[in-house]
């Protein structure tokens, strides 16, 4: 099984690294695609975002367990779509859920009125202007885990946020989901994937959590594959 650890499109690979090192030295294969530059390639760009990260996995032969963080939790139904034999588990972290609808807007009304109101010509300012100051040292306190990150965060253009991403017809159908969350403000998704009837776990911290204790969200990964698996890692 290999585990593919799919960033959100407002951040890049990184906020994945250390989790993805630690998976590799108990000797479990992973996979961290970049979607880094995807929000140069015009509209529709949650269709060049699901292409990184299924060029990423070509490789892989075995089943995979795919891994979706933030704004990543819309676009994995289009991913286990492209490659619907292939995917045995999902797991939501700290994610926006997929609607039951057909499709989903990038990020909510509320959020795409405070990116405009941000924007920087057509382009929005990188993820860490969002907040104020001190919310990147709360959220990430060392210092080069926080450098390494901000070095990567994109700035997207304005129409990113105007999009909706497809939502396939019985996308989670033949695969275990499950969801982790971190933080308050995701406690409405966590309720409503435990409302889909998933399990859900909690582990206390910032959104970027896995960045700051990536032993402690390797450990329950492995947790949460293993118990709707039955302990096949």
């Amino acid at each position: 099984m290999t585990f593919v650890l799919i960033h959100s499109p407002l951040v890049g690979p990184s906020t994945w690294r250390w989790v993805g090192e630690t998976l590799s030295r108990t000797g479990r294969p992973v996979v961290v695609p970049s979607l880094l530059g995807f929000e140069d390639s015009g509209p529709p760009y949650w269709r060049t975002a699901v292409a990184a990260v299924t060029a990423a996995c070509a490789h892989v032969e075995e089943e995979m367990i795919l891994v979706g963080h933030s704004g990543a939790g819309l676009l994995v139904p289009a991913v286990a779509a492209a490659m619907p034999a292939r995917i045995s588990d999902i797991v939501f972290v700290e994610a926006a859920l997929p609607s039951r609808a057909d499709s989903a807007r990038t990020v909510p009304d509320w959020l795409a009125k405070q990116v405009h109101g941000l924007a920087q010509g057509r382009r929005a300012p990188p993820w860490s202007q969002w907040w104020g100051p001190g919310a990147m040292e709360s959220l990430v306190p060392d210092a080069g885990r926080r450098a390494e990150i901000e070095s990567e965060l994109p700035r997207l253009p304005l129409d990113y946020f105007e999009e909706a991403i497809p939502i396939p017809d019985g996308w989670s159908d033949r695969v275990a989901c499950s969801y982790i969350w971190f933080s308050d403000p995701y406690r409405p998704d966590a309720d409503e994937a435990a409302g889909r009837g998933w399990p859900v776990h909690r582990l206390p911290g910032g959104h970027l959590h896995m960045s700051v204790e990536p032993e402690a969200v390797t450990a329950l990964l492995v947790e949460v594959v293993e118990a709707t698996g039955g302990g096949r890692l």
